[in-house]
């Protein structure tokens, strides 16, 4: 009995002190910085966070705009039940978008707050507007309002959205999906074969995995009319043994989602197709 205890023991600290990483690569950054006289406001371009909450979005709903839009469009955050695995607590998580923007890849551009925004564009269509809503909230649901009321505001006497008025020639709406990670076909094979062969050998033969990315990117001009659409896709491979030694830059921090770096690639593929004229 006392053995059967030690083994227990030992098999349960090998596999809570595995570590796992991302197999990324260097990071991707443009050659040169690019010299052009049209101003481009990037919005979006989030990594998520995830938190153990219900799908209700918590104290988001803080402006007239976020309430309007949410009356519209709903309230839901993006969520998901995880039913639990080696240390991963069983739990119902929902993604929240982070504060940060992964566009070191992109040779051009500012963060949409780099341009602060003076009074309203009247010349907006209201088909514009409701299309670059649908667009936002057809991917991250309600993660999509902080972004949305960086671009529009809600005027209660005509009780319509209007735009804010920014001097900007392009906007470029940046969506990372999938908002949790999902294994590729090969990856959920791999992960198959591969988690009973760790487990046995106490995390010294390592766990791996392929994700995959799925990025969506629209270009506007000044006025909201589409100008370009990108759709990016890549992969990635994550190893988890007892011998992994993280770096800062390939650690996984966060279990649910996908950590800043992973996104690099699917920006990278928008440098390729689009530039400022």
């Amino acid at each position: 009995m006392k053995m059967r205890n030690i083994s227990n023991l030992i098999i349960l600290v090998s596999v809570i002190s595995c570590s796992s990483v991302n197999l990324l690569g260097p990071p991707i950054l443009p050659s040169t910085k690019l010299v052009s006289k049209k101003k481009v406001a990037l919005v979006g371009f989030h990594p998520y966070s995830t938190a153990t909450v219900g799908n209700e979005l918590d104290g988001w709903i803080d402006t007239p705009c976020k309430s309007e839009i949410s009356q519209i469009y709903g309230t839901d955050l993006k969520s998901e039940f995880f039913k639990g695995r080696r240390n991963v607590q069983a739990e119902f998580r929902a993604a929240y978008p982070e504060k940060t923007q992964v566009i070191s890849s992109l040779s051009f551009g500012e963060p949409i707050s780099k341009y602060p925004a003076k009074g309203w564009n009247t010349d907006i269509s209201e088909e514009n507007i409701k299309n670059y809503m649908d667009f936002s909230y057809e991917f991250i649901s309600a993660g999509a309002l902080p972004d949305l009321c960086e671009v529009f505001d809600w005027d209660p006497q005509t009780k319509k959205f209007k735009m804010k008025k920014r001097d900007v020639d392009f906007y470029i709406v940046g969506i990372f999906t999938p908002v949790f990670s999902r294994p590729t076909i090969l990856g959920a094979i791999t992960f198959a074969v591969s988690y009973p062969i760790s487990f046995l050998s106490l995390g010294i033969i390592p766990l791996t995995q392929q994700k995959i990315t799925r990025s969506y990117f629209r270009v506007y001009d000044s006025e909201l009319n589409l100008i370009k659409e990108v759709k990016a896709e890549n992969s990635f491979w994550n190893l988890s043994a007892v011998w992994v030694f993280p770096s800062e830059r390939n650690r996984v921090v966060e279990t649910y989602s996908y950590d800043p770096p992973v996104w690099e690639k699917d920006v990278a593929e928008l440098e390729k197709v689009w530039k400022p004229e």
